[in-house]
């Protein structure tokens, strides 16, 4: 049967190409290449076609932590009010005083007091589109507007995160017009002595201060908690993670686990994380919305349901605009939300003008222009019950 199909393969080969076997083997005539096939590279054949419908994001688009955790409130809360009183420390004197039989009532006592005022900040993204485009757009020759604006929106959304997970010493990115980073926050005197943020950003006596409140002379009331090593990066335990808990709650007097409280941090240390073998017993893993945090609906489309890691109760929420420290990974925060959140001057609101609106007499041009805007500002009532854990590595 091999014989057959070899023969029958030779005859077949000898048919087409007329060879001859034996002593004329490979002296027959040569091989017919007159052939031209249309092929797709060949000049006015093959033309791509693109859906103009559709923007594939190759980036992480749909992950924005760093601003879903934070709560939102209306600005100023039920009173609409733009400041608020704090008591900074008890009367220097012994709170209460002895009094003897039939003795005399001692001197009064107050606690101090301070006023704290905070002011709304706007932040915008905006974009647009010739007519021409949005035209061609709607014939799938190019982009169409309502992709173009749902581009738009999604990168919005993604600025949001990325303001809020600044250094400390980036103060000219945020400090005239912009919203407080969480890492200025949470941030203290004893930053300002080492002179440079976890990103070895220097840090000038502004970037500490924060609501007109001084955080550069020396260590006050409105302080946070921040577990530094001056600048030095030094291995990530368990022990250092208790004692971010320990420290902020002998500071604040709040509880060091509950309903309010969540761990922020970056990819490499939530895989540090992984690879503590001695906190096996206090690790566990917990289903969580940003829902708990904010109280915000997941927008349509989008579940920000997700499983994450805790520790001691507490859930480690990962972000990717959490950087990493040089040499290092990525500072931990803790945060209670009870006492840190966003002032929402206004929701994020959408606006366009143009020919599809029949305003191109009005803004001058045969084109469409968008814009999405947020305004607002981080408001901290109590910053003794925030924490940051910096200077940590492998």
């Amino acid at each position: 049967m091999v014989l057959q199909n070899e023969l029958r393969n030779v005859g077949d080969f000898d048919r087409l190409y007329g060879t001859r076997l034996g002593a004329q083997a490979f002296t027959a005539r040569p091989v017919d290449k007159a052939n031209d096939p249309l092929l797709t590279s060949a000049a006015g054949n093959y033309a791509t076609h693109y859906d103009g419908a559709k923007l594939w994001l190759q980036m992480n688009w749909k992950e924005n932590h760093t601003w879903g955790i934070v709560r939102k409130e209306p600005w100023g809360g039920p009173n609409q009010e733009d400041g608020w009183r704090v008591t900074t420390a008890f009367p220097a004197a012994k709170k209460n005083s002895d009094v003897g039989e039939d003795g005399a009532l001692p001197d009064t006592k107050r606690p101090t007091r301070a006023f704290v005022v905070n002011r709304p900040k706007d932040t915008v993204y905006t974009f647009e589109s010739s007519m021409r485009s949005s035209r061609a757009g709607n014939r799938n020759q190019g982009v169409r507007w309502e992709s173009d604006k749902r581009e738009a929106g999604i990168i919005h959304e993604r600025g949001l995160a990325e303001d809020l997970a600044y250094g400390v010493g980036n103060s000219a990115v945020y400090l005239a017009n912009g919203f407080l980073p969480i890492d200025k926050v949470v941030s203290n005197r004893a930053e300002r002595v080492i002179a440079t943020d976890y990103l070895g950003t220097a840090i000038t006596d502004n970037d500490i201060d924060i609501y007109g409140i001084d955080r550069h002379t020396a260590a006050s009331w409105a302080d946070a908690t921040v577990l530094a090593n001056g600048a030095a990066v030094r291995p990530l335990t368990t022990n250092l993670i208790y004692q971010l808990l320990r420290t902020v709650a002998q500071n604040s007097g709040e509880s060091y686990a509950g309903p309010t409280k969540v761990l922020l941090t970056g990819w490499s240390t939530w895989e540090r994380i992984g690879l503590l073998e001695e906190g096996k017993q206090r690790f566990g893993e917990t289903k969580v919305t940003m829902g708990q945090f904010n109280g915000l609906e997941a927008p349509p489309g989008r579940d920000l349901g997700f499983m994450a890691t805790t520790f001691m109760g507490i859930p480690i929420i990962v972000s990717q605009d959490i950087d990493d420290q040089t040499l290092g990974v990525a500072p931990i925060y803790l945060i209670d939300s009870n006492y840190l959140m966003f002032w929402t001057d206004y929701p994020t609101l959408f606006h366009q003008w143009g020919p599809l609106e029949g305003g191109e007499l009005t803004r001058g041009k045969l084109g469409e222009i968008g814009m999405f805007r947020t305004g607002g500002q981080m408001t901290c009532y109590k910053f003794s019950a925030q924490g940051k854990l910096r200077d940590i590595g492998a």
